[in-house]
């Protein structure tokens, strides 16, 4: 298997993932607290967009659809982050980012050659610091300043690990994305699997929040 049937087959299977996300998070339910409910919410939206662009996709180019849900992202992600920013300075940081993301996301797609034909990957590259950063401040929280004994325990734990793997594993595929857009079918099907896979870790530790949740409820 080459890479890029590699990649085809990460991609094609995708939802199954999803859908296992979304029938371990459903049975936590009732142990939701805001940010679980919050990262529930992605799950079955993000369930929605790759429907949509797996639909799009046979009609023709559907990147245009990524220039819609890289601001939803951003803001979904640091709104389940926020909480630990709680330093006023540390929240006009995060307000002024997602600002930038929503100006660049918009500049790559009006401004730029090819816009809305290729991928925002500098929109991505903002989006990827600033939830990879609040997710390793929350870890970092975690473990020194708060009161949970075993990490392994806490929802938020598998929720910001899988955060922080999922933007900063893939800061480097966004960065020079464009770049293998324009220049390398080889090196963008690499990029792209390196991406897919990413992606799936990133399920895997969030199936592990919800059903560390639920075992906490139902054992509490």
């Amino acid at each position: 298997m080459n890479i890029e049937s590699a990649t085809r087959f990460l991609g094609d299977h995708m939802l199954y993932m999803d859908f296992a996300t979304l029938i371990l998070g459903t049975l936590a339910y009732r142990a939701h607290d805001k940010r679980l409910q919050l990262l529930f919410i992605h799950v079955i939206v993000g369930i929605f967009v790759f429907s949509i662009s797996k639909y799009t996709s046979s009609l023709g180019n559907n990147i245009y659809t990524s220039y819609i849900f890289a601001p939803y992202e951003a803001i979904m992600f640091a709104a389940i982050l926020y909480p630990l920013a709680q330093h006023k300075k540390t929240r006009r940081i995060v307000k002024a980012t997602l600002v930038l993301i929503i100006i660049v996301n918009l500049t790559e797609g009006l401004l730029i050659e090819d816009g809305f034909t290729k991928y925002n990957s500098y929109t991505y590259v903002f989006i990827n610091l600033l939830v990879g950063s609040l997710a390793i401040r929350q870890l970092l929280q975690l473990r020194f300043d708060s009161q949970v004994e075993n990490l392994a325990r806490s929802p938020m734990f598998w929720v910001a690990t899988g955060l922080a793997i999922k933007h900063f594993g893939v800061l480097i595929v966004w960065a020079f994305f464009r770049v293998a857009q324009e220049n390398s079918m080889e090196l963008l099907w690499q990029l792209t699997f390196i991406r897919e896979a990413v992606i799936y870790i990133t399920l895997i530790l969030w199936m592990a929040a919800f059903w560390v949740a639920r075992k906490g409820y139902y054992n509490a």
